[in-house]
This record gives C-alpha cells, sequence and structure tokens, in this order.
C-alpha cells in the first residue's frame, strides 16, 4: 500500500544501499556557510569515496548523504519498503495505461532558496535514465513533460502497477541549472539537512546542517551533523568508546561485548546482507545444477553462524530475507545434509569433482573460507583454493585471469530499497551476474528467459498476482543456485544513548539520523 502525504508518519530510515566504495578523497566547502553553533550529532561512517555522484550510486556513504540532503518524488521507508509522497504532494493520477501526472510539494525550495520547479523533475529523471547502474529502471519512461500548475505528467512506453512509486525514488532531484561539478562537489537539495563540509576521504569530514527551507512532512532536525570516516572497525569502535563519536557504523563483532560493557548500545538488525556463492556455469563441474546444490547442503551454516558469528546470522530460506515485505519462503532451502551433497554428486555423474574455489579477501565471509573448503572436501570435492580480493565494481577486473569454478563473497544490494522488484532485476535480470559473472546466459538447460519473462510480467502486476510471480522467481534462483545466498548477516551498530536520542540502526550499510536528536 502506498501512502499519500496526508496519512503518513514516517517511521524509519529510507532506503538502503550496497557496499562498494570508490577510492581517493574530496574536500569542499559547500556555499561557504559556516556549520551550526550547536553541539554535532557524531556519526563514524565505514566507506571514503572520492566524488560525491550520488545518481545510482552504490556507495553506502554517499547514499547515506543522499537520504539526508536529497529527495526524489517518492522515497522509500526501509523498516516497511513502503513509498511514501516525498517531493510528490501525493499518488500518482492516472490518466491512462501510459499516462500520469504527479502534483509537486507546494512551495519546495532548495537550500539555496531557489524554488523547485517541473523542469527540474524532467532533467533530474532523464539525468538518471541515462545512468547505466538503474537505467534499466527507468526504461518504462519514454518522456516527461511539465502539465502545468506545479505538475508534471509522464509518458510510459508499457503499463507498470505496484512498482511505479518505488521506481520513481531512483531520481533524486536537483536544481536543472547545476553543472555537473556543482552536484558533485557543491550539491543542492530539498531535504530535511544541507551539507556544509565534505571530504570523503579516510580520515575526512561531512558536515552537516539542518536546511531552514526543508517543507516536507519528515521531522525538522534540530542538531547540526558531523561524520568522520576512520580508517578501519578497530578505529571505528575505539572512537565510539571513547566517545568521539555517539554512533558507529558497523562495529565489528569481536568488539561488541567491550563496547556494551562499556554502557553503550549494541543493535544486531537482521537483513539482506549474505554470504554467497556464485558459480562459472559454463565450465565442466558448475554447469551441472546438482553440484551447484551440493555445495549448499555440504555447508554446515549452523557451524558458522555460531563459531564465527556468535550466533549474529541466520541460515537462508529463500533470496530475500524473512524480515521482507516482499518475502516468501523458496521452495528449496538447503539444509546442512553431507549425505544429501554426496548423493547429488553421485547423481551429476563426475568423480571426485576438482574445483577452483575463490574467496575474496575483501569481505567478511573470507574468515569462513577453510570452514566451507573442510566441508566441501568431506563431501568429495577437491578444492584448489585461490585468495582473491575485489569489489563488485571492479569483479569481472580482478577475476578475469582466474579460471574460477566457484566464488564465495558476500552481497548487499538493497541500494534502492530492499523490496522484490530492485533486488531480483538487479541479481536475476541485469547482465553482471547472469552473464559476466556467471556465464549462465550460456549454461546448458538454463532458465534465465523463465525468469526474466516472470520479471517483465511483475512490472504491470499488482497485489496478489505480483507476489505469486516473486514467488515463482524465489523458486527458480533458490533450485538453479547460481547466485544465491548460503548465509544472512545482522548489521551491528554501536551508539551512545546517553548521547542520542531517537536513533535507530539499520539492516544494511549506511546511516540515518533523521529521527535522531541529541539528548
Amino acid at each position: 500500500m502506498n501512502l499519500s502525504r496526508r496519512s503518513f508518519i514516517f517511521g524509519g530510515a529510507a532506503s538502503l544501499v550496497g557496499a562498494g566504495a570508490v577510492l581517493g578523497g574530496c574536500n569542499h566547502r559547500v556555499g561557504g556557510q559556516a556549520v551550526n553553533a550547536g553541539e554535532a550529532i557524531k556519526v563514524a561512517m565505514v566507506d571514503y569515496f572520492d566524488k560525491f555522484d550520488f545518481v545510482g550510486a552504490a556507495n553506502p556513504t554517499i547514499v547515506s548523504i543522499g537520504w539526508h540532503i536529497l529527495e526524489g518524488l517518492y522515497d522509500i521507508n526501509p523498516y516497511t519498503n513502503e513509498t511514501y509522497p516525498a517531493l510528490a504532494e501525493d499518488s500518482p493520477d492516472k490518466i491512462d495505461d501510459l499516462t500520469y501526472e504527479i502534483t509537486l510539494r507546494e512551495n519546495a525550495k532548495y537550500s539555496n532558496d531557489a524554488k523547485v520547479m517541473a523542469g527540474d523533475i524532467i532533467n533530474s529523471i532523464n539525468v538518471a535514465k541515462k545512468k547505466e547502474s538503474i537505467s534499466g529502471y527507468l526504461d518504462f519512461i519514454r518522456s516527461v513533460e511539465s502539465a502545468g500548475n506545479n505538475k508534471i505528467k509522464l509518458n510510459l512506453n508499457y503499463p507498470v502497477g505496484d512498482v511505479l512509486e518505488q521506481r520513481l525514488s531512483l531520481a533524486k532531484i536537483t536544481p536543472a541549472s547545476a553543472s555537473d561539478v556543482d552536484k558533485t562537489t557543491t550539491p543542492v537539495g530539498t531535504g530535511p539537512y544541507m551539507i556544509t563540509e565534505m571530504n570523503g576521504s579516510v580520515g575526512g569530514e561531512i558536515k552537516f546542517t539542518p536546511n531552514s527551507n526543508y517543507n516536507g512532512d519528515l521531522a525538522t532536525p534540530e542538531n547540526p551533523m558531523l561524520w568522520t570516516i576512520p580508517a578501519d572497525g578497530e578505529a571505528r569502535a575505539a572512537a565510539v568508546k571513547n566517545g568521539s563519536v555517539y554512533i558507529c557504523e558497523d562495529l565489528p563483532l569481536d568488539r561488541s561485548k567491550e563496547i556494551e560493557d562499556k554502557g553503550l548500545a549494541v543493535e544486531y538488525i537482521p537483513g539482506f546482507e549474505c554470504a554467497n556463492f556464485f558459480f562459472h556455469t559454463t565450465n565442466k563441474v558448475f554447469s551441472h545444477r546438482e553440484l551447484r546444490q551440493a555445495v549448499y547442503y555440504a555447508v554446515n551454516t549452523e557451524r558458522l553462524i555460531n563459531e564465527k558469528m556468535n550466533g549474529h546470522a541466520g541460515n537462508v530460506t529463500c533470496v530475500l530475507a524473512e524480515t521482507n515485505k516482499d518475502y516468501h519462503p523458496a521452495s528449496t532451502i538447503y539444509n546442512y545434509d553431507p549425505e544429501k551433497a554426496k548423493n547429488l554428486i553421485d547423481e551429476s555423474g563426475i568423480s571426485n569433482p576438482e574445483i577452483n574455489f575463490v574467496a575474496d579477501k575483501n569481505c567478511w565471509a573470507y574468515k569462513f573460507k577453510d570452514f566451507v573448503v573442510a566441508d566441501l572436501e568431506a563431501v568429495g570435492f577437491k578444492c584448489n583454493v585461490i585468495d582473491a580480493e575485489f569489489r563488485w565494481s571492479d569483479v569481472e577486473e580482478k577475476l578475469k585471469d582466474i579460471d574460477y569454478d566457484v566464488c564465495m563473497s558476500t552481497y548487499e544490494r538493497s541500494l534502492h530499497g530492499a523490496n522484490a522488484d530492485f533486488l531480483l532485476n538487479n541479481m536475476y535480470y541485469t547482465e553482471n551476474f547472469m552473464n559476466k559473472r556467471t556465464g549462465y546466459v550460456d549454461a546448458p538447460g538454463n532458465r534465465l528467459d523463465e525468469i526474466r519473462s516472470l520479471l517483465e510480467e511483475a512490472l504491470a502486476a499488482s497485489g496478489n498476482e505480483l507476489q505469486n510471480l516473486y514467488n515463482k522467481v524465489f523458486d527458480i534462483v533458490a533450485e538453479e543456485v547460481v547466485f544465491y545466498p548460503f548465509l544472512r548477516r545482522e548489521q551491528v551498530t554501536a551508539f551512545d544513548k546517553s548521547k542520542v536520542n531517537g536513533f535507530r540502526g539499520l539492516p544494511t550499510g549506511g546511516m540515518y539520523c533523521l529521527e535522531t536528536r541529541l539528548r
């Protein structure tokens, strides 16, 4: 259900993101304005960045900044994954299946005092449509035009159903007059905060002050903010422990008891972030679905959860987390069953399958490597272990010279909202995984056309029909296990409850402080 501006009471944060930091740093002062004189909400962030390129961003710090200073026509509540009107006054008015009109929020202004114009909406949507990382989600839009009286008109290429507003949330609105340099160095938006200084490098600071022009429905901020980017998890833990920050993103698990003993709050929040395998399905071994399934039955996830995650993780019952509004258990659920794994190996007809097993050193699942390899070898795989280090932005480049059969890494891609539309299309419709990383598009007996057909049908569906289509995809991808999670971790956030009130951690990377106040 989509909520109107008049009835909506915001209960949490905005849309969520996946990891993927970019090297380097930048330092920009915006508009020459000083931070408010009052004490700031102090936060330790994880991901550093060079350039503030917020359109289709995958860097959690960049997206988190956007949540505080930018708005779309609609935005997403991550705790319910419902859309709500942001710069739109209400839900779109449907003229016919291919035409909608949207009224803009009355008297909306940017933090630089400029009035929001229809031309800004048109330009921002067109910019987002050209951004490779999100363009596929917006290709249903044929054109956008002014409809007068503070309205815009959307002309569509084909009908869409329940996903219309959540897909429009991808386009964050900025002045059409702003240059590319302005947008990346001195960003101006309509959100509750404005940036006054931005240094995204390790050790850098990002300074916010409340935007006095904000007239939306979210609570008006009372305090400035100061975000820092410490070098690593140990530095973040030390900062929250010694009081130099009040909130710490992604607290290392092995520091949580120490922080709790200090009297600080530690939240463990289940979410989408998962440890996964992806398989090279055109290679001899894992072109066999039975052998891919055998990997999942072979791994003792309960042991990993208890011994490596201190109990702060869970087994996988669907590609989506059980807390997700679109969740439905898949028809195939992989519990530890080494005998079944051995039987599947026998069924494949390949004796003593030898595999190149790549472990990503750049992720939290790397500590599982020895356990997982031992489990695989116990059921009959012979593993040649290869350590690699990559991010999703450069995985093809880093793996191009490695003849890998399976890669173990982590994945958090609730980038645009943790809903089935965004997540399933990103994982199973785009070329990134189904072609470039797994070769599944060329795998014998692949069901990619079936998956994509269901996702295309889902675009125009609503209600129970939409959920039933998603459920079919859940079942197929769980059975095929080409790119699929085997364990889902809880996100760990620490904060000083004697300093801040109203703060809630996110079930993913990033930070949301629009409900937070200093005590």
